[in-house]
């Protein structure tokens, strides 16, 4: 009887342990996907903020064409489309950085590897086997324990 009872506590602690794995990867997948989610719009972000810089400089350039001035000795298309289009290139990229792009933190500890007082620490710390070990050994105190009280009540 104490031989089924171990193994069956066996199981259900591997089922356990098994069913911890199986959340901490979701926790850890949901993690990544929000982390993704973030990497896509700074991405979009990104886009739009080329598409402007490319927009303004090549406008910068048809408009200024037919103009024959000199500014710098350059064309005034030069000026504005080169130079002006730097200077709208940082100032996008310090609008991007400051209000837009965010930290991602991509380097994610195993949800396992925290520590959580919810969180029994044999869990977090222990693979399948050793949980399995530990549930035994508790088993096996217990069945000593009642086979010992049996025999004080006779």
């Amino acid at each position: 009887m104490a031989e089924t009872m171990e193994q069956s506590l066996g199981r259900n602690a591997a089922t356990m342990a098994s069913e911890r794995l199986v959340q901490e990867r979701q926790l850890e997948q949901e993690f990544y996907a929000a982390q993704f989610k973030l990497l896509d719009a700074e991405a979009l972000y990104t886009l739009i903020a080329a598409v402007v810089i490319t927009v303004i400089f090549w406008l910068s350039i048809y408009l200024s064409y037919d103009y024959h001035h000199n500014l710098f000795a350059m064309p005034l298309w030069f000026v504005l489309s080169c130079l002006g289009g730097y200077i709208v290139s940082v100032i996008g990229v310090i609008i991007l950085v400051t209000c837009f792009l965010r930290h991602c933190k991509l380097n994610v500890p195993r949800i396992g590897d925290l520590e959580d007082a919810s969180i029994p620490e044999t869990l977090l710390k222990a693979n399948i086997q050793s949980y399995q070990e530990a549930a035994a050994t508790k088993v096996k105190a217990i069945a000593k324990a009642k086979a010992t009280t049996t025999t004080t009540q006779s």
